[in-house]
């Protein structure tokens, strides 16, 4: 009977340890990855916004290469508000589990509208319209590919916002099966806090190293 006790004191230590880990990883979670305030945040923190205006802008000019154009008719198609605007909407529609499209429309009007002038000013004359078209198109699409990280975070979308409609009730039950192993264990659970620090030391180890 000592046995069965001892046994079963080890299993509740354990089955806390586990729980007190997950509760700390569900918080880390809900007030990271899961909060797109925090998300805002570390978008400034990280000049990411101007990073993906400098890329957007870096990969168009090495697409139009071959065009025959200038890079001037790129001047002030897109600005880096766009970018920071059109990215926080996309984070606000992929939280909310919604697609976000991008309206590149004005990108095509005024990228449109620079190639007439320069066209004019350098008297030249477009035999073929619809490459033309399809050379506006592309230039859009490679703005709306940089915002949206290449889709490949509507690739996991609705992995995502099931995981982030799930964290507060995952939250609420693990906290009570605490409550409950806590109770049951007398609130002895120093060898519980141990567990869950070995745990989540393992974690940050793991992490690092890959």
């Amino acid at each position: 009977m000592k046995k069965v006790k001892i046994i079963v004191n080890y299993l509740l230590t354990f089955l806390l340890g586990i729980s007190l880990t997950l509760l700390v990883l569900i918080l880390i979670l809900k007030y990271s990855i899961y909060n797109d305030k925090y998300l805002k945040r570390v978008l400034v923190k990280e000049n990411y916004y101007n990073e993906v205006y400098n890329k957007a802008l870096e990969e168009m000019k090495d697409y139009m290469i071959s065009s025959g154009l200038e890079e001037e008719v790129l001047n002030d198609i897109f600005t880096s508000i766009d970018v920071k605007n059109d990215i926080n909407n996309y984070i606000d529609n992929y939280y909310k589990g919604n697609k976000y499209d991008i309206d590149t429309s004005s990108i095509k009007d005024k990228l449109t509208s620079n190639i007439n002038t320069y066209l004019k000013k350098n008297n030249v004359d477009v035999t073929n319209r619809e490459e033309l078209n399809l050379f506006v198109r592309d230039i859009s699409d490679i703005y709306s590919k940089e915002i949206k990280a290449y889709n490949y975070l509507d690739k996991i979308n609705n992995i995502f916002y099931k995981s982030y409609k799930m964290i507060n009730k995952t939250l609420i039950a693990d906290i009570v099966l605490c409550l409950i192993l806590i109770i049951i264990k007398k609130f002895k659970i120093s060898s519980s806090l141990l567990t869950c620090s070995l745990i989540l030391l393992f974690i940050k180890i793991s992490i690092y190293e890959s």
